[in-house]
C-alpha cells in the first residue's frame, strides 16, 4: 500500500509540473525570477536529511530494543507508546502545515508578520496538546487495557513519555517551521544536533530500561532541540520573551508529568493523587495559556488572523 500510495504521489507531482511548465507566464511573472535553483536544493536537501534523521533514529531505537530484549516485549510497548505519541501529534502537525507557507514575509503581510502568525500557532498547539494531555493520562491505564489488552500493562510509562514529548515537540512546531524560512541551515544543524542526541541517549537508556528508555531518549532530544530553536530566534528577533516563557513551561509540564509516572511505578498506592497531579498540572497549564493567549474573543483562526493586523 505505501509502495503504491507513493508511486501515485509522485506521479500526479511530475503531472502537475509538467503543467506548470508548459503553462504560458504573464509577462509580470516573467520579470520576477523568483528562487535560484541553489537555494531550491538547498532546502529540500535540508527537509531531506530531517526525514532521514527521522527514519535512521527510530531504526537505531528499534535494534537496541530488540537486542536488549529478545522476547520482544518491550518492542511492543514501544509500539504502543509511538502510536500514542503520533496521535497526539496528528492536529498540531496539521495545523503547523497550513500556516507553513504563511509564515514568511510576504505570506505572513495580510495577517500581521510572521511574529504573529508563530505567536498564535504556538499558542493554539500548546493549549490543544495540554487539554487533551489532562483529559488522557487519568485513564491511560484503562485505554491500554481496553485497546490493546491485558498483556501490554506496564507500558505507561513509556506511553506518558511519549505523549510528554508530543507535548514539546508540537508547541516548538511553528518556531521550528519559522526557523526553516529564515535559515535552513540553522535549522539544519539543529536537526543533525537532535539526531546525535537521540542516538547518544538511546544507547545509554534502552539497554537498561527498555520502551521507557527509548521514550526518555525522545523526550530529551526533543526538549534540547526545541530550546535551540527558540535561542536561535530570539537572537534573531523573531521570537519574544513571551513564547520562550510559553515553550519553557510546556517542557516543565511534560518533565512533571513523566515524573509523575515514575513517582506511580515506584509507590503504587500513590496512584490516586498522582493521577489527579498528572491531570490538574497540564490542565492548569492550559487554562493559563488559554488566557493570557487572547483567543477567548474568537475560537475561528481566521478571525483571529484577519483582526488586529499589525503594519
Amino acid at each position: 500500500a505505501r509502495i503504491v500510495s507513493s508511486f501515485v504521489a509522485v506521479f500526479a507531482a511530475a503531472l502537475f509540473v509538467w503543467k506548470l511548465m508548459r503553462s504560458p507566464r504573464s509577462r509580470s511573472a516573467r520579470g520576477d525570477a523568483g528562487p535560484r535553483l541553489k537555494t531550491i536544493l538547498g532546502f529540500g536537501l535540508a527537509q531531506l536529511g530531517a526525514t532521514a534523521g527521522l527514519s535512521v533514529t527510530p531504526w537505531r531505537m528499534s535494534v537496541l530494543l530488540a537486542r536488549s530484549d529478545p522476547s520482544l516485549q518491550q518492542m511492543g510497548f514501544y509500539s504502543v507508546s509511538t502510536q500514542a505519541r503520533v496521535l497526539l501529534a496528528i492536529g498540531p502537525s496539521m495545523l503547523g502545515q497550513i500556516i507553513y507557507s504563511s509564515l514568511t514575509k510576504e505570506g505572513s503581510r495580510p495577517f500581521g508578520g510572521p511574529q504573529r502568525i508563530t505567536r498564535i500557532a504556538t499558542y493554539v498547539n500548546s493549549i490543544f496538546v495540554l487539554a487533551v494531555l489532562a483529559c488522557f493520562l487519568p485513564i491511560v491505564t484503562t485505554l491500554i487495557y481496553i485497546v490493546y489488552g491485558a498483556r501490554y500493562h506496564g507500558c505507561e510509562m513509556a506511553v506518558t513519555l511519549s505523549l510528554a514529548t508530543a507535548v514539546v515537540q508540537m508547541c516548538g512546531v511553528p518556531a521550528a517551521l519559522r526557523l526553516s524560512v529564515i535559515s535552513i541551515a540553522t535549522a539544519t544543524t539543529i536537526n543533525i544536533l537532535w539526531t546525535g542526541l537521540a542516538f547518544l541517549c538511546a544507547c545509554l537508556f534502552i539497554p537498561g530500561q527498555g520502551a521507557a528508555g527509548a521514550a526518555a531518549a525522545w523526550l530529551i532530544a526533543y526538549t534540547c532541540s526545541q530550546l535551540l530553536v527558540a535561542v536561535c530566534l530570539w537572537r534573531r528577533g523573531e521570537y519574544s520573551r513571551e513564547l520562550i516563557v510559553l515553550s519553557c513551561v510546556a517542557s516543565v509540564v511534560a518533565i512533571a508529568v513523566s515524573v509523575f509516572s515514575y513517582f506511580q511505578q515506584l509507590h503504587p498506592e500513590l496512584a490516586v493523587p498522582l493521577l489527579l497531579a498528572s491531570a490538574i498540572v497540564p490542565a492548569a497549564a492550559a487554562a493559563i495559556m488559554f488566557r493570557n493567549s487572547g483567543l477567548g474573543g474568537s475560537l475561528r483562526i481566521s478571525r483571529l488572523l484577519h483582526a488586529e493586523r499589525t503594519a
